[in-house]
């Protein structure tokens, strides 16, 4: 598939996907609404430009073809799945907490070495505390409870 198709279908796709948000979310009251609003404007304007970009046949000019490394794309999915199954039996923090860390750490190009994992555990950690900043401190919207927390 050609970079400019793969524009157009990713473009009109995210598109599809923030309106269809905001159908679903029409009922909501207007404190609730505000962060999916900004995330499914955020949605509209990316899909817009990678529809532009598309039409416009704006990419780079590689010499030669970049390959999609399957392990990793698939490694990424199936630790997706796990984090989301284990959501609701740690606790979206903790989760998420480990998700970001292990799979940041697994991911790295400076290798799985201790310093590198404490580099992932300092990322996951300030994404997490980001979160839970924003999430529970500011928007007071509870998150899924688990053992853990």
């Amino acid at each position: 598939m050609s970079s400019r198709k793969a524009d157009l279908i990713a473009g009109v796709a995210s598109i599809v996907v923030a309106l269809l948000f905001g159908f679903q979310g029409r009922e909501l009251s207007l404190a609730s609404k505000v962060f999916p609003l900004v995330l499914e404007v955020f949605l509209v304007m990316m899909g817009l430009v990678l529809v532009v970009r598309g039409l416009t046949g704006c990419k780079e000019q590689h010499s030669d073809q970049e390959k999609i490394d399957y392990g990793r794309a698939w490694l990424v999915v199936v630790a997706s799945l796990v984090y989301v199954a284990c959501i609701n039996y740690a606790g979206f923090y903790v989760s998420t907490f480990v998700f970001l860390t292990l799979l940041s750490w697994w991911l790295s190009d400076r290798g799985r070495n201790l310093p590198s994992l404490g580099i992932s555990g300092l990322f996951g950690l300030l994404v997490t505390a980001a979160l839970y900043a924003t999430f529970w401190l500011f928007l007071k919207v509870p998150t899924p409870q688990g053992l853990l927390f």
